[in-house]
């Protein structure tokens, strides 16, 4: 599997670009363009976008760690999951770094989380959620067709209904479908999740309730 900074490395040669007049155009220094394709450093999602538009090149191509020279297939959903994982983890950087007039954040603060809306369109949201006390999460809403959520740190168990297997850190859980099962997160417990279409973070915070609270004590 590659790396996106191979892949930047891939594309810059086959557009006969030096590291020099790639940083030039996206506005950043050379060495700094050296240190992500040598894998030492990770882009911000702006940078990342701007290279991929000098480039010449969709955002999804540089992030997905595959082969570039391989692109006619077609993506294997372990394949979409390690994108969307990239793409998340990207944005949250992003979004977590200070000075950056693009990366402003709406917080809500529930009683079980902290709900920090990172990214918003209208057809998807990404939430960071860092979990003060135990509590249940996901299918908030019926609207949501697609939701992803991924353990950053802490213990995430799942609930179909009542306590199922632990989702190791760094892993990526997919909730769509007719499905029921829902999730649980332990205190000191961080996720970050997708939802599509997008769901307002106040939502999310004021599903959680008393029942939602006894359905994560099970676990």
């Amino acid at each position: 599997m590659r790396k996106i900074g191979e892949n930047i490395r891939f594309y810059r040669n086959l557009r006969s670009l030096t590291q020099t007049a790639l940083a030039r155009s996206v506005q950043v220094a050379p060495a700094y363009i050296s240190q992500i394709e040598a894998n030492q450093r990770v882009p911000s999602l702006k940078v990342t976008r701007r290279i991929a538009t000098v480039l010449g090149i969709e955002m999804s191509v540089l992030v997905r760690e595959a082969d570039p020279r391989a692109q006619e297939g077609r993506l294997s959903d372990s394949e979409k999951l390690d994108l969307l994982r990239t793409l998340i983890m990207a944005i949250e950087g992003e979004s977590r770094s200070t000075g950056d007039p693009d990366s402003a954040t709406v917080t809500r603060e529930g009683r079980d989380f902290v709900a920090t809306e990172l990214h918003s369109e209208p057809s998807y949201c990404i939430v960071l959620r860092e979990f003060t006390s135990s509590a249940a999460f996901g299918r908030e809403s019926d609207e949501s067709a697609v939701e992803c959520h991924i353990v950053l740190e802490g213990r995430v168990r799942v609930l179909n209904p009542g306590p199922g297997e632990e989702l190791p850190v760094g892993s990526c859980r997919a909730l769509s479908g007719a499905g029921t099962d829902r999730l649980s997160g332990m205190r000191g417990t961080r996720v970050i999740s997708l939802y599509s279409p997008r769901v307002p973070v106040a939502d999310l915070v004021e599903t959680v309730d008393g029942a939602a609270r006894a359905e994560s004590d099970q676990a």
